[in-house]
């Protein structure tokens, strides 16, 4: 497997060929555009590695630092003479056994929990990882943990069918398409998913827990409208100038992910779906809280970050929009909330790849990959985002009246979460068909606190 840094390499190395390749833009053959295609999907693919690797490696320095600390403490217990064990539990209180049994807790109470709604004996592996992660195998609800670890991040989604045998709808042993293909056939006990990309816009937002969905007011003060004055000596201040003061009230609306209904024969022939339910359907709500947070209409429903931005520039041409009003777009944010760590640009993918063809006057490209390790891909230094609840173009086309463009500051759009999702497993109201159904629930709103420091770019 490739380093970081040679991923890095490699993926500088596809951004020069984009870049030879675009000087001759005007004289691209059919052949041209193909490879443009090519090396784009090239480039996001090594961005891709390269994120995940140094994810990963991050995660195991978290996870050698920890055993270090518990190395620590074992050997100054040992060297003390308090610590008096007998081999075998020295071993599995050895560092490495408490953070592989760390590691695995989560998956495993999950899994207890799927073989108790089944009644199934429980492990003592099973029972220490339910004590571990709190979880009661033997309540048909149970809270999926704390949303912003659970679901962030570039996050990826299922696409999933209700397909219907004879009385019953839902996944079940006998329908291709519904459930049959995840029972393991010979050696083959592996579960491929079909992903596709959505945005999770509280990955650059403020992200608000509130253990209960009461009505949040969030207050504001608006003191910009007003100036100190000059004062001739032994002059009256005069009157009371007063700042405006207001609130946005956050609410909480519930959204389902839609259930899925697993017959008795399916859930018996295959393990995998005990452990996939749960993230599909947490996924599930990933993407319909993608949509709201994005252009929620804010009327009985979240209120979407486009929704709430103010036109910043409008384009001149109803199929296009150039660099100079994406400079003026940026501009449009005020500078108090310009150029900080949450300041950045957020389109869909397909306006990615429009932009990258641009360049200034001087023929530099706007967009920029980060060629440091941990910088950020830029446009004029400001960072991006992908967002892929936004509006797409249509063949690489801008589109008339819409919003493909948003810039500002994300700190101030606020998405307020209520508990954590809640997941039930609904073991006998479908027992007339000997079916189980699971569920997912969660409660969220979703706001700006300022709404000056978001602007779009509206297409003519």
């Amino acid at each position: 497997m490739p380093s970081v840094k040679e991923l890095q390499e490699q993926r500088n190395q596809k951004y020069e060929e984009m870049k030879r390749l675009a000087d001759n833009q005007a004289n691209w053959t059919a052949d041209d555009h193909g490879n443009w295609e090519r090396l784009n999907a090239e480039f996001d693919g090594l961005s891709k590695q390269r994120d995940e690797l140094l994810e990963r490696e991050r995660n195991s320095e978290a996870v050698q630092k920890r055993l270090q600390e518990i190395e620590s403490i074992n050997r100054s217990a040992l060297n003390s003479g308090r610590v008096g064990v007998d081999e075998n539990r020295r071993r599995e209180e050895s560092p490495e056994r408490v953070a592989q049994r760390e590691a695995a807790a989560p998956g495993l109470a999950l899994q207890a929990w799927m073989r108790a709604g089944k009644h199934k004996n429980l492990s003592e592996e099973h029972r220490d990882a339910c004590r571990r992660t709190g979880i009661d195998p033997f309540n048909p609800e149970i809270e999926l943990g704390d949303p912003r670890i659970a679901y962030s991040g570039p996050s990826w989604a299922s696409r999933g069918r209700n397909l219907i045998r004879e009385y019953r709808v839902g996944l079940d042993v006998a329908t291709g398409g519904a459930g049959k293909e995840t029972i393991p056939q010979g050696f083959v006990n592996a579960l491929e998913r079909v992903t596709l990309a959505y945005a999770n816009v509280r990955n650059v937002c403020r992200v608000l827990n509130t253990p209960t969905g009461a009505a949040l007011p969030w207050p504001l003060i608006d003191d910009t409208s007003n100036k100190g004055a000059l004062l001739t000596e032994a002059t009256s201040f005069s009157t009371s100038v007063d700042p405006t003061t207001s609130a946005v009230t956050f609410g909480a609306y519930k959204m389902s992910s839609k259930p899925v209904f697993a017959s008795s024969e399916l859930l018996r022939d295959t393990a995998m779906l005990e452990e996939e339910i749960p993230s599909l359907l947490g996924e599930r709500l990933g993407r319909i809280e993608a949509d709201y947070s994005t252009t929620g209409s804010g009327s009985s429903q979240p209120k979407g970050i486009v929704t709430c931005a103010g036109t910043g520039v409008t384009s001149a041409s109803a199929t296009a929009f150039t660099p100079d009003e994406l400079i003026d777009l940026i501009h449009q944010v005020d500078p108090s909330n310009r150029g900080g760590p949450s300041f950045g640009l957020m389109f869909h993918d397909t306006c990615l790849k429009y932009i990258r063809k641009f360049k200034d006057g001087d023929g530099n490209y706007l967009w920029q990959p980060g060629i440091t390790m941990g910088q950020p891909d830029a446009i004029y230094g400001v960072p991006y985002y992908i967002n892929q609840s936004m509006e797409p173009l249509v063949n690489n086309v801008p589109v008339t009246a819409k919003k493909h463009v948003l810039c500002g500051d994300f700190s101030k759009f606020v998405v307020r979460m209520v508990r954590n999702d809640r997941f039930y497993r609904l073991d006998e109201l479908f027992r007339q068909t000997d079916q189980t159904a699971f569920i997912c629930f969660r409660e969220f709103d979703s706001n700006t606190i300022k709404a000056s420091a978001l602007k779009v770019l509206l297409q003519a």
